[in-house]
């Protein structure tokens, strides 16, 4: 029962995590800036999560020694969120949404550069069918002519940077720390890093009408504050594989929210390239769980 409960929160943490274009493109496009909606995501959502690690950790307690991993994590977590809402102005939502799923196959990589693992057979045929997805999902029609650079480079900035969040997670002395938790300081230090970009911009501002502040409490709600407490328990209850495989609801969701809700273009070859990559993801995280397996047996042997 537990782990038919760890699936649904998976499933749940993916989609509520695939709605940012919905609340996030219409603030854009609303005029408001990348660096004031982001404040207003993660000072909400430290509010509402402020309660809920209190409940999953029995208390907000943490060492001055995780200061430093967790003001890193609060750091990339602000430069992964502004790079992908900056590619949200520049290229379609649902098409970054998905090139952001390419995540896994950078932590593969950076922790075979910086950590020693030897590259995989599996790994390099993933990052040839992530780099095949991405082409396909900037074919126009027979023509691959839609490239966005500066697009493209925002989102694997984006992509980059919450991989490092992760392998940080991975090998600090925070990974003992409740998953809840972990995300509320990551995301109260990311919210100071929103707060001290906008005061330096003088992008400093509240929501200013109602379909701000419907659409800033959506953004807090949904893809900030739900997809994180879901995806604790997700893995907790199903396991960080389960979990990790079913976050390919993520950019599912994004794109049908962008094409149905946004107006943005989907053809076959966007449908090609978001099942390259989410087929990449899947090789990289079976691939991985299968390492850890076999590292786990040859423990307990020893």
């Amino acid at each position: 029962m537990e782990k038919l409960v760890g699936i649904i929160l998976g499933i749940i943490s993916a989609v509520a995590y695939g709605t940012n274009p919905l609340f996030g493109v219409k603030l854009l496009r609303d005029g408001v800036s990348v660096d004031a909606m982001l404040f207003w995501r993660f000072a909400g959502a430290a509010l509402l999560l402020a309660p809920a690690a209190y409940c999953a950790a029995g208390n907000l307690k943490i060492s001055a020694r995780d200061i430093p991993a967790l003001a890193t994590l609060g750091a990339l977590f602000a430069v992964s969120a502004h790079s992908l809402f900056a590619a949200f102005e520049i290229i379609p939502a649902g098409i970054a949404s998905t090139m952001l799923f390419l995540y896994p196959v950078f932590v593969a990589l950076i922790m075979s550069i910086f950590f020693g693992e030897k590259p995989k057979a599996t790994t390099i045929i993933a990052i040839i069918m992530s780099l095949a997805g991405v082409a396909f999902l900037y074919a126009d029609d027979a023509n691959f002519e839609g490239l966005n650079i500066k697009g493209a480079l925002l989102v694997i900035i984006s992509a980059l940077t919450y991989a490092f969040y992760i392998v940080i997670v991975k090998v600090s002395r925070v990974s003992a720390m409740d998953g809840v938790k972990l995300a509320f300081y990551a995301i109260v230090f990311a919210a100071f890093a929103a707060f001290a970009k906008c005061a330096l911009d003088g992008n400093l501002s509240l929501p200013q009408n109602s379909f701000e502040t419907l659409n800033a409490f959506g953004l807090v709600v949904f893809p900030t504050a739900l997809s994180i407490v879901a995806i604790s328990y997700s893995i907790k209850y199903a396991g960080a594989t389960i979990a990790a495989l079913l976050g390919a609801f993520e950019p599912v969701t994004a794109v049908s929210i962008s094409s149905a809700l946004l107006g943005e273009k989907f053809s076959l070859y966007i449908g090609i390239g978001i099942a390259l990559i989410l087929s990449a993801t899947i090789i990289i995280t079976l691939s991985a769980s299968q390492s850890a397996f076999r590292r786990g047996m040859q423990k307990n042997s020893a």
